[in-house]
């Protein structure tokens, strides 16, 4: 069963990824956009609840995920040009640093899939 998302209303305090990590009585307030780093936030997922986010995706979708969140970056910060970041943090052999980045559909609903996948795993270990 995939989780539900409401993307309008997803700021900082009431993101689901959020809203899970909260419940755990030990949670420190998480810094401001911990979670749009994947290795971040995965670190301090497992500061509570002992899982880091590869125990909810394959390893497949952790290489996907890491990619499109690197994508993302990309179009945040360069407009959506190559950098050898980029290169060097997914081993993406499709680009190369100076080009333009393609975004199709596809990708954005993977994307998607892998981030409601990720949080229905994480909702089943928060505490209620």
């Amino acid at each position: 069963m995939r989780g539900k998302i409401d993307r309008k209303s997803c700021k900082v305090t009431n993101c689901p990824h959020i809203l899970y990590y909260t419940r755990f009585p030990s949670a420190s307030p998480p810094s401001r956009n911990i979670f749009q780093n994947l290795k971040e936030g995965s670190d301090l997922w497992f500061g509570v609840s002992n899982k880091y986010y590869t125990a909810y995706l394959s390893d497949a979708d952790a290489v996907s995920l890491t990619r499109l969140f690197q994508q993302r970056h990309l179009l945040a910060h360069t407009q959506g040009v190559i950098d050898s970041d980029y290169i060097t943090h997914t081993g993406d052999p499709t680009y190369q640093v100076g080009q333009r980045l393609v975004i199709r559909e596809a990708a954005v609903r993977q994307c998607l899939s892998l981030i409601e996948k990720l949080i229905a795993g994480m909702a089943s270990d928060a505490p209620t």
